[in-house]
């Protein structure tokens, strides 16, 4: 259940949480990042203070054919490396007072009636696709159009069709599919169950039409295989006694349900009010407008975050690794931050750079989409290169924030932006600039963490002051104005890109297939 009012003012959760839970003082929450290449975990205050932090690194397992998969038991591994690690590094795991996960999400992690692993996990970049999952979309009566945008291989609905068509002695042994946060906190709890933000998409294709029927039954789904729901700020139950090292100290804590990555970031840097847009970018990045109101808009994600609020944006496939991808090629060991503040502040005109390198999701949902620079001149040099695929992520932004406001009739007060490319200046500019929107770079050190302290310390005290918390701790902020001597020609560059895109699906489309029928298919 949503709490909260129509306002300007940040909102949030009321908890529910078992009185098993303790509401003493908070001293101390063992907070967790699960990220697509890596785990996060650190010690944090209830004043915002990180103590100890581990980092533990991860991978997700890319194949031919746009297959993308994951081994969970990786992240227990490395969750319980990272408290061995916190502990070794002098940690004072005996203050503890609760625990508070969040993680990449749409991943689907399959488990049994016992609650087993019954094959490794499909990230959320897999592509792949099953002819029965498209000979049904090629069908569309009777499917609910507000879903059918959305219903494209990165959707939840399609790996189960697929994992029932392909793997059916696997999918008979599935009972309960869960994201990766949801499987450390059943790991840590034996308790599955997830939260309404991570579980949105398949809320939507088991929600029963006025016939009695659902979208899962429509696609021959012949049952729910969702975990319970639980608010992100209630507990999940206490750590199990005589879990693998270090995490055996924490027994009887509790543990929170917490919610995806991109809406716990937003949580921490106080994104969740009126107006405000929110930016969480990373390898891949999150982009959005937060509102009082629903809205659809082509291509985007219209999600509930709180009471009274609603998100409309979504994930693309790239943020950093773009840039990245590009220094790498081009000018390799380069320092990312130094070479950018170089590149944005000479007067260049760099070809436009399409960044789709692993195809895209938000707003094109298109996994055959293929990267290309456009209008290329022998005068262009590497840096010129490294400029056209930074602004390229900026452009993808400024597209889902225009398809947003439109939607909603209204425009965003500020951009509020985190992660880690968010500390290189540079790029925060340019997103102003590009935007033409104020961007208010949180001094949350690292808004997964600190948004898991935020759910942790209303979980334990009950109420449902998690805004409230999170306006104190995010008050200092960089603030970057648009540049207006440099508006114009990125506002011609911007629909240049624009002009590009429009050009390219039909010949991505075609490399896609030349390139799969080159590569024999997975037995």
């Amino acid at each position: 259940m949503f709490h909260g009012h129509h306002s300007n003012r940040v909102v949030g959760y009321a908890a529910h949480h078992p009185r098993t839970a303790s509401v003493c003082p908070v001293t101390t929450v063992l907070a967790v990042d699960l990220g697509g290449s890596g785990l996060k975990a650190a010690l944090v205050t209830a004043d915002g203070r990180i103590g100890a932090l581990r980092r533990v690194p991860i991978a997700l397992e890319a194949k031919p054919n746009g297959v993308c998969e994951a081994d969970p038991a990786t992240w227990w591994h490395a969750l319980v490396s990272a408290v061995d690690g916190l502990q070794s590094d002098g940690a004072d795991l005996d203050g503890v007072s609760a625990i508070a996960i969040c993680g990449f999400t749409r991943t689907q992690v399959f488990l049994d009636q016992d609650q087993n692993l019954v094959r490794p996990a499909i990230a959320f970049p897999d592509s792949r696709t099953c002819s029965a999952f498209e000979e049904r979309l090629a069908r569309p009566q009777g499917i609910d159009p507000a879903l059918l945008p959305h219903l494209t291989p990165f959707h939840p609905l399609s790996r189960l069709v697929w994992l029932m068509h392909n793997e059916p002695d696997v999918w008979r042994k599935t009972g309960t599919v869960v994201e990766p946060k949801d499987y450390l906190n059943l790991k840590l709890t034996g308790m599955a169950c997830s939260d309404p933000v991570s579980q949105h998409w398949l809320t939507g294709v088991y929600a029963n039409d006025p016939d009695g029927s659902c979208m899962a039954a429509r696609f021959g789904i012949d049952r729910d295989v969702r975990p319970g729901i639980r608010q992100p700020v209630d507990a999940v139950g206490s750590i199990r006694p005589g879990l693998e090292g270090a995490l055996s100290r924490l027994a009887g804590r509790p543990v929170f349900c917490g919610s995806n990555d991109a809406w716990t970031g937003a949580v921490a840097i106080g994104a969740l009010g009126h107006r405000r847009g929110y930016n969480i970018s990373g390898t891949s990045e999150v982009f959005g407008l937060v509102a009082d109101r629903a809205a659809e808009a082509e291509g985007l994600i219209s999600m509930q975050w709180a009471d009274g609020l609603w998100q409309l944006g979504g994930p693309s496939q790239g943020g950093a690794s773009v840039l990245s991808w590009a220094i790498d090629r081009f000018q390799p060991g380069a320092d990312a931050g130094t070479l950018l503040e170089s590149l944005v502040s000479t007067p260049r005109r760099p070809p436009v750079f399409l960044p789709y390198l692993n195809g895209e999701r938000t707003p094109f949902w298109d996994r055959d989409l293929r990267a290309a620079f456009v209008g290329l001149h022998a005068d262009h040099d590497t840096g010129d290169m490294i400029r056209a695929a930074a602004e390229s992520v900026c452009f993808l932004n400024r597209l889902v924030l225009d398809r947003a406001e439109t939607a909603l009739g209204l425009s965003a007060t500020e951009i509020r932006f985190a992660g880690g490319a968010a500390g290189n200046r540079a790029w925060a500019q340019l997103k102003a600039d590009i935007l033409n929107r104020p961007v208010l770079v949180s001094a949350v050190p690292e808004a997964g963490l600190i948004g898991g302290l935020l759910v942790a310390l209303s979980g334990l005290a009950g109420d449902a002051a998690l805004g409230d918390r999170a306006d104190r701790l995010s008050a200092e902020r960089a603030r970057y104005e648009p540049d207006t001597g440099r508006r114009a020609a990125l506002e011609d560059r911007y629909y240049l890109f624009l002009e590009a895109h429009a050009a390219l699906p039909a010949v991505s489309a075609g490399m896609a297939a030349h390139v799969r029928a080159g590569i024999p298919e997975e037995s």
